[in-house]
This record gives structure tokens, sequence and C-alpha cells, in this order.
């Protein structure tokens, strides 16, 4: 579990490890294993829950941020969208994309004063 010693680039490596693991397994077997995700254990997707819950507890103690007290939607965002980026694209994830979802999404949410306040232009959507 990364530990820089800030919020935005602790949320980075988690998901740069996401999509190195993409790029490892090549983006259409991961596709196939992604599509079948009805069938994962539903541990999995709480032992990433608890590595964002770490990395929010962490910055609050910092002082990164007001509160480490999230919704469990806001905790999972990043992996779900890295997820949501993967399913609906054979592409690799870019390293712009995981930046728009930390800096345009996630930290605006949990209000820490890292997060961009201009994005993206929505393209796309």
């Amino acid at each position: 579990m990364p530990d820089t010693g800030s919020l935005r680039e602790d949320v980075l490596e988690v998901l740069r490890a996401g999509a190195r693991r993409q790029r490892e397994i090549g983006p259409d077997t991961l596709h196939g294993l992604l599509a079948e995700a009805r069938d994962v254990d539903p541990s999995f997707i709480g032992i990433m829950r608890g590595v964002l819950r770490t990395l929010v507890e962490r910055a609050a103690e910092r002082g990164e941020i007001p509160t480490a007290e999230r919704p469990r939607r806001v905790l999972t965002l990043p992996a779900d969208l890295l997820r949501h980026e993967i399913l609906l694209s054979r592409e690799q994830v870019t390293d712009e994309t995981l930046t728009e979802i930390v800096d345009d999404v996630f930290l605006p949410l949990v209000g820490t004063p890292e997060a961009r306040t201009s994005g993206g232009d929505g393209a796309g959507l």
C-alpha cells in the first residue's frame, strides 16, 4: 500500500498498479475477466475499499482533509472508474485518464484542496 505522504499520489499509485496489471495481462484478457465480475468474490471489492479507506484515513491524520468519514461509494469510486475504463475500452488506460479520475472526481469528493477546479472538457460524454 503506497504511503507517499499525499492522498493524491497514494490514490494515483493504487490506480497505476491496476493499469500496470491491465498492460501485463493484456486488455482483451482483462476485459474477459471483468466481464465475469459478477462471479468475483465480494471480498475483492472490500479489499479495495479497505485500501482506499486507509489512504483517506492517513490523509485525515495528516490534515489534508477534515475527516476520513466518507460514504462507501466514494471510497470505491476510483477503482470503480478504473474498472469502467477497462470494460468500455480495449485500449490501455493512460496516466492522463488516471489523473482525471483522481483530480477531477475523487479529490473534490473527499474535499482536498489539491482538487482541480477546472478539468477536462467533458469529451466522450
